[in-house]
C-alpha cells in the first residue's frame, strides 16, 4: 500500500509539475487563436478587453504572462501592462473574453480612446518585470501602488 501511496504521489508531482500551456503569443504564431484587443471603459479608462477565439481544432491550454504589454496603434495614448499571469483553456471553436485593468507605462501619455487597436507583447523592461514579480510575491493589490511603482521603473518617477 505504501508503495502505491508513493507511486499515485510522483504521479501527482509529475503530472502537476509540467505546464503544458502556450502562451499567446506561441498560439497567435502557431495560428492557433484568434484574437482581438480593444480598450473597455472603465473609472480610470485603461481597461482591456480581449476576445480569444481557438481555431486550433482541439482543445488548449493558454497562458497570458505577467508583464504582458498592450502597444496601441497611435504612439501618444499608453502602452498598458498586465501585472498578474492568467491561465485559461479553450476548447475547439470556444469564444473568451477577458476584460482586465492595465497599468499605464507612460506618465504622461493620453488614455486610449474607443477605437484603439493594441498588439500585445511581452516587456522587454528586466526591472520592470523584476518589480511586478516582486510585488506579486509581497500580494500587493492596491492599484494606486501599483501604478506609482511602475511609472518609478518606466518613467524615473519620484518615489515620492
Amino acid at each position: 500500500n505504501i508503495s502505491l501511496l508513493v507511486l499515485s504521489c510522483l504521479v501527482l508531482v509529475s503530472f502537476n509539475s509540467r505546464d503544458n500551456s502556450l502562451t499567446i503569443e506561441q498560439a497567435l504564431l502557431e495560428k492557433k487563436i484568434e484574437m482581438v484587443i480593444a480598450p473597455y471603459d472603465t473609472y480610470e479608462g485603461d481597461g482591456i478587453r480581449m476576445t480569444v477565439k481557438n481555431i486550433s481544432g482541439k482543445f488548449i491550454n493558454l497562458k497570458m504572462p505577467m508583464g504582458s504589454t498592450f502597444i496601441p496603434d497611435a504612439e501618444e495614448e499608453q502602452i498598458l501592462i498586465r501585472t498578474d499571469e492568467e491561465i485559461f483553456a479553450l476548447s475547439n471553436g470556444q469564444q473568451k473574453i477577458l476584460q482586465f485593468h492595465g497599468y499605464c507605462t507612460e506618465l504622461n501619455d493620453r488614455s486610449c480612446n474607443e477605437g484603439t487597436a493594441f498588439k500585445m507583447a511581452k516587456t522587454t523592461n528586466t526591472n520592470l518585470q523584476n518589480l511586478l514579480s516582486y510585488m506579486d510575491s509581497l500580494r500587493i493589490k492596491d492599484q494606486s501602488t501599483i501604478q506609482h511603482a511602475i511609472w518609478c521603473i518606466t518613467d524615473n518617477s519620484s518615489v515620492s
